[in-house]
Order: structure tokens, then C-alpha cells, then sequence
């Protein structure tokens, strides 16, 4: 099942703290939460991330597993609880790879970093076709 991205992010952006309290984990963690800006921005590029990854899948089935190898399980990565986790507080968009893919918690510094990661998925999703 889909995310649902565009109702995910409304509710972010009017109520971070109510988002938050779906998931023991989140709440947990709620000292160390992004500021809602930045957490969008994490929010709208999964949503873009993960609808091409959906339909690359679509396309290419036996590369899942790559992916599930190279940077998350898709079973954990294409969940709520884990797209909130990392547009709220998760250091890395894959636990798999945290360093290589590290989300800061400034606004500012996420462009560039999202528009960088945006890049290096879609080479790798070329190369590994």
C-alpha cells in the first residue's frame, strides 16, 4: 500500500506533534525532531523518490532485491512509520547507507542535499538496468 504523501504532508505542516504520536517511536524521539520545514522537505522528496522507485520496480521486478541489498528493504522503506522517521528524525534516508546519504536537520542544507540524492538514485537506478 501506497503512502499517502499529499494528506501526510498536510498534517505535518498544521500538526507535526498529532503526526507524531502515531508511532511509539516517533513520540520517543521527540526531542531530537527536525523543525517542520525541513521535515516536509524530506517529505516531498519521498514522495517523489518513492513513486519513481514504485514504478521502476514495476518495470525491472529482479532489482528489488538490489535495492533491499544496496539501501533499505522495501517492505520497511515504503511504510508511513519509516517515511516519518526519516523526514522527522532518522540521521540517514537508508539505514543501510546512513553516511552516504545523511539528512541535515536545516532546511537550507537539505536542497542541496536531496537534489544531490535525486541524482545519485537515478544513476543507480540506470546502472542497474
Amino acid at each position: 500500500m501506497a503512502v499517502d504523501f499529499s494528506s501526510l504532508i498536510t498534517a505535518v505542516k498544521t500538526d507535526m506533534l498529532q503526526v507524531g504520536k502515531r508511532y511509539d517511536r516517533l513520540i520517543g524521539r521527540r526531542l531530537a525532531w527536525r523543525p517542520v520545514e525541513a521535515a516536509v522537505k524530506i517529505l516531498e522528496f519521498l514522495a517523489v523518490l518513492q513513486n519513481d522507485l514504485q514504478k521502476f520496480f514495476t518495470e525491472h521486478p529482479s532489482l528489488g532485491s538490489v535495492f533491499d541489498h544496496d539501501f533499505e528493504q522495501r517492505d520497511k522503506f515504503f511504510t508511513e512509520e519509516y517515511v516519518l522517521r526519516a523526514a522527522y528524525y532518522l540521521p540517514g534516508l537508508f539505514s543501510r547507507r546512513p553516511k552516504d546519504y545523511v539528512l541535515s536537520f536545516s532546511a537550507a542544507e537539505l536542497d542541496e542535499q536531496l537534489t544531490a540524492y535525486g541524482r545519485a538514485l537515478q544513476q543507480w537506478r540506470e546502472q542497474a538496468i
